[in-house]
């Protein structure tokens, strides 16, 4: 999948291999799909290190800065606040 961009996350639960790559694209998700419109956001790899990330995915720097994200800063990607809290019946 082409990405829109790729975010550095550091995730100290991964422990040595804590330097998550993850890919985001905007309305990644098919028009059938409860997400459709929501940016899809996918676990590419781990890397022991920022610089293995980066020789790996040189997309990382932007401007001569590393494109580093968080869990915090996904909350309002990730938010499924669109989809109504009532049951589906199919009459």
């Amino acid at each position: 999948m082409k990405y829109d961009y790729k975010q550095l996350h550091l995730d100290e639960d991964f422990g040595a291999t804590g330097y998550v790559v993850k890919g985001y694209k905007s309305n990644g998700y098919p028009k059938n799909s409860v997400c459709a419109g929501m940016t899809r956001i996918d676990f590419i790899e781990s890397y022991e290190s920022e610089a293995g990330a980066i020789e790996a995915h040189p997309d990382l720097v932007c401007d001569g800065e590393v494109n580093y994200g968080s869990a915090w800063m996904d909350q309002d990607l990730k938010s499924v606040s669109h989809i109504p809290d009532e049951p589906d019946y199919l009459y």
